[in-house]
């Protein structure tokens, strides 16, 4: 995607509040999503508590379908932002410094550690610990040195490195205007309605490169990334920088997908039953998980659009802690649950106080250890100074 920088923004523009509480709850989504797992029957996981809840694969397959690429959307849509404003060489490095740089520095204290808390629930089941998937065709040392959960760096790191590259390339070809106004018309195409089928297209071919449909799109297991996860996410990064072209610093683009905002929720929750139970012929499964996950993408983007206008203290607040958060959060639930795991309660009961416990937690050490030091100001591009009490 190419812009222009040839008329300097104002940097004034007011602040989309309700976008900021879509990147932030896609994270925060990822952690419910991770603590359900362990309660869902028949899907390996960490910890296999023995109590189980058929329900949950409904809300675990609907997250699944949309809240990487809800965030990848935001991500582009942002990043187009940041281009505009600070240029496309400071946009490169802070991507480098705040999302490439945080996985080899926290992997020992977000990732080592999960190794630990599968040994601990296996040894106090007495069974052994699930076995890894086979490798694949790389060395033994790139899965072993695996980004876990925090493989959305990779592929955002890519979707970053390959955006610069195009628009690099497509100023080069077509100048600068000519190039900003080719995004401006490929956003107000894909904030119209056609949106939902064209959205839809690289998210079913990351499906159909994957081979399979069971389960969804696969996260990589290495920090090499995988094609289909590429092309799945690139989509939704592409999809965030065309909106951001529209007039009023994407504003125009924004208003248009949130016109039907509800009739695409309303289909979305209808529909997906529908997307996780056809697993065959991989080509229908693939369209249909493409548009459903992106009914809830357009329907929940229309959503905040609309109705978050305004700053609320307490969404602003875990929308900057969702990244520090998702980043540790998974030894965090691990270690909650396992004491769990002996005790009679009902999967809803030891689900909800997993939740209960790991997120104060995860919050607190945000505050105590991020929001107010250096890793604020490294992982959220600012250190908040702590409020002095008289």
């Amino acid at each position: 995607m190419a812009t222009s920088t040839v008329t300097p923004p104002s940097t004034k523009t007011q602040r989309l509040h309700g976008l900021d509480a879509l990147r932030g709850g896609a994270l925060l989504l990822g952690i419910i999503f991770h603590a359900m797992l362990a309660y869902v029957p028949g899907l390996p996981w960490l910890v296999n508590d023995p109590s189980k809840a058929d329900w949950l694969w409904l809300p675990v397959g609907a997250f699944h379908l949309f809240r990487m690429t809800l965030f990848m959307v935001m991500a582009g849509y942002f990043g187009r932002m940041i281009v505009n404003r600070r240029g496309l060489g400071a946009w490169v490095k802070d991507r480098l410094i705040r999302i490439t740089l945080p996985l080899p520095v926290m992997w020992p204290i977000a990732i080592l550690p999960i190794a630990f808390v599968a040994t601990w629930a296996a040894a106090s089941q007495g069974v052994a610990v699930p076995a890894q998937p086979p490798a694949g065709d790389l060395p033994d040392v790139f899965y072993v040195l695996t980004p876990g959960h925090l493989w959305f760096l990779v592929v955002l790191t890519q979707c970053v490195l390959i955006t610069a590259g195009v628009r690099l390339i497509g100023r080069r070809l077509l100048g600068p205007e000519r190039a900003s106004g080719f995004t401006a018309r490929l956003g107000h195409v894909l904030s119209g309605p056609l949106a939902l089928p064209l959205a839809a297209i690289p998210y079913a071919a990351g499906i159909i490169l994957q081979g399979f449909a069971t389960g969804g799109l696969t996260e990589p297991r290495t920090v090499l990334g995988s094609v289909s996860a590429l092309t799945a996410y690139l989509g939704g990064f592409w999809f965030g920088w065309a909106i951001h072209a529209t007039r009023g610093e994407g504003k125009a683009g924004l208003l248009r997908l949130a016109r039907a905002w509800w009739a695409y929720l309303i289909a979305a929750v209808v529909l997906t039953p529908v997307a996780l139970a056809v697993t065959e012929p991989l080509w229908l499964s693939a369209a249909i998980q493409g548009l459903v996950g992106w009914m809830w993408v357009i329907g929940l983007m229309g959503l905040c659009v609309r109705h978050l206008k305004r700053e609320r203290g307490w969404v602003r607040y875990l929308a900057d802690a969702s990244y520090w958060m998702y980043i540790i959060h998974l030894p965090v639930l691990g270690a909650v649950a396992v004491p769990l795991l002996h005790l009679p309660w009902p999967a809803e009961l030891k689900l909800l106080v997993v939740l209960l416990v790991s997120v104060p937690l995860l919050l607190a050490s945000y505050e105590l250890l991020v929001r107010h030091t250096w890793l604020g100001g490294w992982l959220n591009g600012r250190k908040h100074p702590r409020t002095k009490r008289s």
